[in-house]
């Protein structure tokens, strides 16, 4: 669904981008859209500001037409999807995942897709959070926003999935995603919450013809609060040291603990996957939240579950880039140098 050849009639989008924009002076909207995705249709442009000005190569991202009646009708759907799996699980003896819960989540953050506006909020936020990497680049945003269509500076460039780069390039680029992605956010809020772009696939990160690092697509951002991060910190600085009573201490503050004896049971496995080798670090403690979760032993917040399909995610991008993962190392790398810099 990322990238989709368009369907929608462009003479339907331009009525649109006509009906949003009122009368664009130094506009010209391009013959054919560029993509289509599930909810919107993206349509290039040329713009000048004045006669004697360098023309700006732009995008407009416009909601589907009525892609929002379509929303609310599914969703509500979905709605009384959770309380009939969870029923049909104990008619056939299945073990009952909190459906419901899970569901419910997923529900509400799928709403904020034709939250233009939010999307806006969030490249804005996001361009002043990366203005000091020289290796990212965060579309910028035109002067011709509305709730229904953001307009935006066009990105030229490819996915970071697609062959190219030497395998020292692929390796720096890999570095560079989960610096950007994970570790800067993780570490670079000392007191609020850390937002995290939450839908990192392919089809939303470009290597640009300079080098750098396009992320698009804002729609979805989880936000983990400090206390959930030293809460991660916790449950690995204590799996380092063995101490189970810790891990169990930590991991508990992540969510809602359904069955303290399975909780105490994953960790205790957990740790004997450290006593062979095994490093403690972001992967180690994502297999076993997993595990905790699908066992019914946990329930974590909506935000915790949307970090981990992230890095889910991501790491699916990393493997096809480079193979290896080096989420860890660049934690620890970054997290070393922010605090160097703090003290």
């Amino acid at each position: 669904l990322e990238s989709l050849a368009p369907t929608t009639p462009l003479e339907t989008i331009t009525a649109i981008i006509q009906r949003e924009g009122g009368c664009m002076p130094g506009l010209d909207i391009a013959a054919e859209a560029l993509a289509e995705a599930s909810v919107a249709v993206v349509v290039p442009f040329v713009w000048r500001d004045s006669q004697e000005s360098i023309p700006y190569q732009g995008v407009f991202k416009v909601l589907r037409p009525g892609v929002a009646e379509q929303m609310d009708e599914e969703l509500a759907i979905w709605s009384a999807l959770g309380p009939f799996l969870e029923e049909r699980c104990a008619v056939h003896g299945l073990p009952i995942l909190d459906y419901r819960h899970t569901l419910d989540s997923v529900r509400r953050l799928l709403a904020n897709e034709i939250r233009l506006d939010q999307e806006q909020t969030h490249l804005a936020q996001a361009a002043v959070f990366h203005a000091d990497s020289p290796k990212v680049l965060i579309p910028r945003l035109l002067p011709f926003c509305t709730p229904r269509m953001t307009a935006m500076e066009r990105v030229d460039g490819w996915k970071v999935t697609e062959p190219g780069p030497h395998p020292a390039e692929r390796r720096r680029l890999v570095e560079t995603l989960i610096e950007a992605l994970i570790a800067k956010p993780f570490w670079s809020h000392p007191e609020a919450s850390a937002g995290f772009h939450a839908d990192p696939h392919a089809g939303n990160l470009f290597l640009t013809r300079d080098g750098r690092l396009a992320i698009l697509d804002w729609a979805l951002v989880t936000y983990i609060s400090k206390t959930q991060r030293i809460a991660i910190v916790q449950t690995v600085m204590s799996a380092l040291r063995q101490d189970e009573t810790g891990v169990v201490q930590a991991i508990a503050s992540l969510g809602q603990a359904n069955d303290p004896a399975a909780l105490r049971d994953a960790v205790a496995a957990g740790l004997r996957q450290v006593r062979q080798g095994t490093f403690p670090g972001m992967e180690w403690l994502m297999t076993l939240l997993d595990r905790l979760g699908t066992a019914g032993a946990m329930r974590f917040p909506e935000e915790l579950t949307l970090f981990r399909k992230a890095l889910l995610t991501l790491s699916g991008v990393i493997h096809d880039v480079a193979g290896s993962s080096p989420i860890d190392a660049v934690l620890i790398q970054t997290g070393l140098q922010q605090y160097f810099r703090e003290l």
